[in-house]
């Protein structure tokens, strides 16, 4: 990641643009997180994506570190996923598994935000959630 891409580094994560033209934001898990950690570098995010007068993708990139902090969970993800940027046409999250997805969707119905639920994709490799973005927006956005 060159220093221009870069948004910021955390103590269990960083954040950084995939690409020159700033339409993909990878937030990449580097270490177990707690709940504030979560919140912190969430809001960076979204503070990055609505500061974006493009459409973005998001990356959620997990790697091993797939199970959920303690505490909370419900209230927790409830307030990690109120914020909906506009121009967030994709949220994709590598590497978590497929019960925390399954949590998430939960998350999304409960409080009202089943909407959402396309947005949102599950994957298990980076590569693949190139993939998808790639085919969104050859559908989304034909050039």
């Amino acid at each position: 990641m060159d220093e221009e891409n870069r948004v910021a580094e955390l103590p269990t994560s960083r954040i950084y643009w995939h690409d020159a033209d700033h339409n993909i934001l990878v937030h990449e898990a580097t270490g177990r997180w707690s709940w504030d950690e979560a919140h912190q570098s969430l809001r960076i995010v979204n503070e990055t994506v609505f500061a974006n007068a493009r459409p973005t993708c998001t990356v959620h990139w997990m790697h091993q570190y797939t199970t959920l902090p303690p505490g909370n969970a419900l209230a927790n993800l409830r307030r990690l996923m109120v914020a909906d940027p506009p121009n967030e046409e994709l949220v994709i999250i590598v590497g978590a598994s497929s019960m925390l997805m399954a949590f998430l969707r939960t998350v999304l119905r409960a409080y009202g935000m089943a909407g959402a639920i396309s947005k949102y994709h599950y994957v298990e490799a980076f590569p693949d959630a190139l993939h998808i973005i790639e085919e969104h927006r050859r559908i989304a956005h034909p050039t």
